[in-house]
């Protein structure tokens, strides 16, 4: 299970609060401005989900929860409170400078508070499952990339279930184990599935999910098996497995990452792999031999802030008529480039000023050409044919994960990082520096932009006309495509539930995976409602894959094949 907010921050500040504990008496004298000690003040919540208040008191702050006494801190150090007796102490984290949590320090006991930034509606649930029990069946239609063509996540036709049932096996085609840690997500085409993996020789399986800012590496950089794998679609058996390379990575992993994140890509007739620790993109048909690979240099992406931590690459190729597309932000000389898909050969390559990122780029197509658009801190759209700049955007988030979506003719770009958390809906065909003055959120290239609401790791979902934008810790905000009216807030399981793989849709239905393994699916629309919750059982961090009948779901240990008996689908 994952750690909580509160019990992922605990360790991390034990240090911390130990140090700053001192006899009373012994601290010089220290204070705050005024405007300073309004920014602690606010509303916090407990991982339990007690809400405490945090007020402005004299010189100092005062801390009350319900049914406890009040309790009066005075500042000590530049977000550190203390009790005047040094019973207690209150001390402020966060991230590139913001108060996003607290933690109490009362003798040694010490309880984790995580900022209240709003209150979302509690999530209702279905009272009737009226068509949404069964599961519609058109043409199979592949999912050839991450979050299949475009990046949508959609899988309407492609009859994936409502629910489904590990224990009992109900609507569980196959459960086949895959070794090694990956992130990266199962691509499908016709009766084949493709995934990716990294053995370590070590067999180091450090790995950590849940709330926490912490950016530590995993110190492994022993001999590791990067592998191709290809599995029968309807039975889940291995066809065949190809080792792409083996050799010790460059670089280490975030420990909520791999040295596997990049989702393959494929045309229906090769498959195509990138492994940024050893820096190959390679091809492969779907015999498993091997077309062509080629070195594209050694992708070590790491923290932009502090620098030194690692945290793997994770930006998956795309495709785009004959070229395979790669966005490739790192600590230096980022860029981005074009290959042939039918030999590897390098097309074009343009320099990136941007630091590492964790963003797959996608294609808008439009009548005025089409654009490949780039999410970064400064986003970024090129013509996918040359390489030449087209537009680009700012201000965005310092560390960006999420891809950008299309949909209704826009591109949708949102990053939640702080400070800067914005959504951007951007219309094709402009060009030049397309960003807004600081009195605007609209203009003739941007349909409509907010400053905060951005979300982190999972990327958005445009799907029948809204955008959904699920955060880390589960809020989940629905806006109209057309105009960026929020229409609802809602929560998706427990205070401290968290978050990483995108969400997918079928037949309308919304498919959202948490960290723990459980599959929140909800009615899509502007009325939302938790229709069944399913299990996986194992940690959930890549995002999910609908075709031909199924839905394959990748958990840290298995590949997880779901979809109606194949004999009841065979008699329609």
């Amino acid at each position: 299970m994952a750690e909580s907010s509160g019990k992922s921050e605990l360790r991390e500040l034990r240090e911390l609060l130990a140090g700053v504990q001192v006899e009373p008496g012994k601290r010089s004298p220290f204070s705050l401005a005024p405007d300073k000690l309004q920014e602690y003040a606010g509303r916090y919540r407990t991982d339990k989900g007690v809400e405490v208040t945090v007020s402005m008191k004299e010189n100092g702050l005062s801390l009350s929860s319900p049914g406890q006494e009040e309790i009066t801190f005075a500042p000590v150090a530049e977000r550190q409170f203390e009790t005047a007796s040094g019973d207690a102490s209150l001390v402020f984290a966060g991230r590139a400078g913001l108060v996003e949590w607290a933690t109490v320090n009362r003798d040694g006991d010490l309880t984790a508070l995580s900022v209240v930034t709003s209150d979302p509606q509690p999530l209702k649930t279905a009272t009737s499952l009226s068509g949404h029990e069964t599961a519609p069946r058109t043409e199979p239609r592949p999912w050839p990339q991450f979050r299949g063509a475009s990046a949508s996540g959609n899988g309407d036709g492609q009859g994936v279930p409502l629910r489904w049932d590990l224990k009992t096996g109900a609507n569980i085609r196959f459960k086949t184990p895959i070794p090694g840690i990956a992130l990266s997500s199962p691509v499908i085409w016709g009766d084949q599935v493709f995934v990716t993996t990294a053995v370590s020789a070590a067999g180091d399986r450090t790995f950590r999910t849940g709330l926490y800012g912490a950016g530590t590496s995993v110190d492994d950089l022993s001999e590791h098996s990067f592998r191709l794998y290809a599995l029968d679609a309807r039975t889940g058996a291995i066809r065949w497995e190809r080792e792409i390379h083996r050799g010790k990575p460059a670089v280490k992993r975030h420990l909520k990452s791999s040295l596997a994140n990049a989702t393959p890509a494929t045309d229906g007739k090769r498959v195509v792999v990138l492994f940024g620790a050893v820096g190959l993109l390679a091809a492969y048909d779907f015999s498993g031999e091997k077309l062509w690979q080629r070195d594209i240099g050694i992708l070590a992406c790491n923290d932009p802030q502090a620098g030194a931590a690692e945290w793997g690459h994770a930006s998956s190729p795309i495709l785009y008529d004959d070229l395979v597309l790669v966005q490739a932000d790192r600590r230096e000389d980022s860029f981005a480039a074009a290959y042939k898909m039918a030999t590897g050969e390098q097309v074009w390559r343009i320099a990136r000023d941007e630091p590492s990122t964790w963003t797959t780029p996608n294609i808008l197509q439009a009548a005025s050409g089409d654009e490949l658009v780039t999410n970064g801190q400064t986003i970024r759209a090129y013509d996918p044919r040359n390489g030449s700049l087209l537009w680009k955007l700012g201000p965005n988030s310092e560390v960006v994960v999420a891809t950008p979506v299309v949909g209704e003719g826009k591109v949708f770009i949102t990053a939640g990082y702080p400070p800067v958390r914005p959504i951007y809906a951007v219309r094709p065909g402009h060009r030049g520096d397309l960003t807004l003055p600081s009195d605007r959120r609209q203009s003739d290239a941007i349909a409509w932009s907010h400053e905060r609401g951005g979300t982190y790791i999972p990327t958005p979902l445009f799907y029948r006309g809204h955008l959904y934008l699920l955060n880390n810790n589960g809020i989940l905000a629905c806006y109209r495509a057309d105009t960026g009216e929020r229409v609802y807030q809602t929560r998706l399981g427990e205070v401290g539930a968290s978050f990483a793989a995108s969400p997918v849709a079928a037949d309308g239905r919304l498919y959202f995976p948490s960290e723990t393994g459980e599959v929140y699916v909800l009615r899509a629309g502007p009325e939302f409602e938790l229709l069944v919750t399913n299990m996986m059982e194992e940690t959930v961090m890549a995002s999910p894959a609908a075709s031909g009948g199924l839905l394959v779901v990748r958990t840290l240990g298995h590949l997880v094949g779901i979809g109606e008996p194949q004999a009841a689908t065979a008699a329609r």
